[in-house]
Protein backbone atom coordinates (compact mmCIF):
# COMPACT_ATOMS: atom_id res chain seq x y z
CA UNK A 1 0.00 0.00 0.00
CA UNK A 2 1.09 3.60 -0.46
CA UNK A 3 0.95 4.62 3.19
CA UNK A 4 3.61 6.77 4.80
CA UNK A 5 3.98 7.91 8.38
CA UNK A 6 5.79 11.06 9.55
CA UNK A 7 8.61 10.44 11.98
CA UNK A 8 7.53 12.97 14.60
CA UNK A 9 3.75 12.64 14.57
CA UNK A 10 1.91 9.33 14.55
CA UNK A 11 -1.47 11.12 14.48
CA UNK A 12 -1.23 11.64 10.71
CA UNK A 13 -0.86 9.18 7.86
CA UNK A 14 -0.17 10.08 4.22
CA UNK A 15 -1.73 7.96 1.49
CA UNK A 16 -0.77 8.55 -2.14
CA UNK A 17 -3.44 7.44 -4.60
CA UNK A 18 -3.43 7.54 -8.37
CA UNK A 19 -6.30 9.69 -9.59
CA UNK A 20 -7.65 10.22 -13.08
CA UNK A 21 -5.55 13.32 -13.78
CA UNK A 22 -2.70 12.90 -11.30
CA UNK A 23 -2.06 11.99 -7.70
CA UNK A 24 -4.22 12.50 -4.65
CA UNK A 25 -2.37 13.25 -1.41
CA UNK A 26 -4.63 11.99 1.40
CA UNK A 27 -3.72 13.14 4.88
CA UNK A 28 -5.59 11.12 7.50
CA UNK A 29 -5.72 12.29 11.09
CA UNK A 30 -6.53 9.79 13.80
CA UNK A 31 -9.06 12.18 15.29
CA UNK A 32 -12.63 12.30 14.06
CA UNK A 33 -14.50 15.37 12.94
CA UNK A 34 -13.80 18.23 10.54
CA UNK A 35 -10.40 17.98 8.90
CA UNK A 36 -9.89 14.30 9.75
CA UNK A 37 -9.33 13.61 6.06
CA UNK A 38 -7.62 16.25 3.93
CA UNK A 39 -7.51 15.57 0.18
CA UNK A 40 -4.95 17.46 -1.91
CA UNK A 41 -5.11 16.63 -5.63
CA UNK A 42 -2.05 17.24 -7.79
CA UNK A 43 -1.99 16.95 -11.59
CA UNK A 44 0.69 14.98 -13.43
CA UNK A 45 2.32 18.30 -14.33
CA UNK A 46 2.43 19.24 -10.65
CA UNK A 47 3.95 15.87 -9.75
CA UNK A 48 6.68 16.54 -12.35
CA UNK A 49 7.24 19.92 -10.72
CA UNK A 50 7.37 18.40 -7.22
CA UNK A 51 10.01 15.88 -8.30
CA UNK A 52 12.04 18.48 -10.14
CA UNK A 53 12.08 20.85 -7.18
CA UNK A 54 12.95 18.09 -4.73
CA UNK A 55 15.90 17.02 -6.90
CA UNK A 56 17.15 20.63 -6.87
CA UNK A 57 16.49 21.06 -3.13
CA UNK A 58 13.91 23.74 -3.78
CA UNK A 59 10.50 24.46 -2.29
CA UNK A 60 7.33 23.33 -4.11
CA UNK A 61 4.30 25.49 -3.45
CA UNK A 62 0.95 24.52 -4.98
CA UNK A 63 -0.84 27.45 -6.61
CA UNK A 64 -4.48 26.91 -5.66
CA UNK A 65 -4.13 24.52 -2.74
CA UNK A 66 -2.46 24.99 0.66
CA UNK A 67 0.46 22.59 0.06
CA UNK A 68 4.19 23.14 0.56
CA UNK A 69 6.78 20.41 -0.05
CA UNK A 70 10.55 20.60 0.49
CA UNK A 71 13.52 18.60 1.73
CA UNK A 72 15.80 19.54 4.56
CA UNK A 73 18.74 17.35 5.57
CA UNK A 74 17.35 14.52 3.43
CA UNK A 75 14.01 14.59 5.25
CA UNK A 76 10.82 15.36 3.33
CA UNK A 77 8.64 18.12 4.78
CA UNK A 78 5.02 18.56 3.74
CA UNK A 79 2.93 21.39 5.12
CA UNK A 80 -0.83 21.53 4.47
CA UNK A 81 -3.99 22.74 6.10
CA UNK A 82 -7.56 21.65 6.19
CA UNK A 83 -10.10 24.19 4.91
CA UNK A 84 -12.61 22.86 7.48
CA UNK A 85 -10.66 23.71 10.59
CA UNK A 86 -7.83 25.96 9.30
CA UNK A 87 -5.33 23.89 11.31
CA UNK A 88 -1.88 23.91 9.71
CA UNK A 89 -0.01 20.61 9.87
CA UNK A 90 3.60 19.87 9.01
CA UNK A 91 4.71 16.31 8.40
CA UNK A 92 8.40 15.43 8.46
CA UNK A 93 9.31 12.08 6.98
CA UNK A 94 12.47 10.13 7.76
CA UNK A 95 15.21 9.70 5.16
CA UNK A 96 13.96 6.18 4.45
CA UNK A 97 10.32 7.23 4.06
CA UNK A 98 11.44 10.19 1.90
CA UNK A 99 13.24 7.86 -0.49
CA UNK A 100 10.18 5.61 -0.73
CA UNK A 101 7.80 8.55 -1.37
CA UNK A 102 10.02 10.10 -4.05
CA UNK A 103 10.60 6.70 -5.71
CA UNK A 104 6.87 5.98 -5.71
CA UNK A 105 6.06 9.36 -7.27
CA UNK A 106 8.82 8.94 -9.90
CA UNK A 107 7.52 5.53 -10.95
CA UNK A 108 3.86 6.47 -11.41
CA UNK A 109 2.41 5.42 -14.76
CA UNK A 110 1.18 8.91 -15.64
CA UNK A 111 4.76 10.22 -15.61
CA UNK A 112 6.18 7.80 -18.16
Amino acid sequence: MNEFFPQQDIRIKLDLKIAKHGVLFLFRRKTAGPGALVQVPQSWLNVHSILSRLRKSRLYCAKDIPLLIWTEEEALHIKFHSPEDQMVEECVFSREETRMIVAMLAELPGLN
